[in-house]
């Protein structure tokens, strides 16, 4: 029987798997930056479930003027634009860790206050869509 560049003795099957699996490494959740990071991930999920609702229910007040196919281009580029602005939470989330001030209840304040912000401006042009410039 041969052997490989690692001396071992060749498996008679040459498509056999490895017998050892590989393993990686855990999720490092105990560093600071990385629970921050988990944390509005989380958030997210949250944050763009309010966007849509508040979409669908304008639109149910509010029939949008535009056509379906440029509704839907805008819609798109909002949805980009708003998960964009969501990336300003973690920003100032971590400088307040950083000045010492972090922890859940700052990220809260911080995700409540952001979501606000983001409904009333998501609110403002559904309601004004018809200003909207057309592709």
């Amino acid at each position: 029987m041969s052997r490989n560049l690692d001396n071992q003795p060749d498996s008679p099957n040459p498509y056999a798997p490895p017998s050892a699996a590989i393993e990686l490494p855990p999720i490092a959740t105990n560093v600071p930056e990385l629970r921050l990071f988990f944390r509005w991930e989380k958030l997210r999920t949250f944050y763009n479930t309010v966007l849509v609702v508040e979409t669908q229910l304008s639109f149910l007040l509010y029939p949008p003027p535009l056509p379906w196919p440029e509704l839907v281009s805008w819609l798109v580029i909002l949805a980009v634009l708003a998960n964009v602005a969501f990336c300003l939470g973690p920003v100032l989330d971590g400088y307040a860790n950083w000045l010492g001030l972090g922890g859940l209840v700052t990220s809260l304040v911080i995700f409540v206050l952001g979501t606000i912000v983001a409904a009333l401006l998501a609110y403002e042009t559904l309601v004004n869509f018809g200003d909207l410039p057309s592709f």
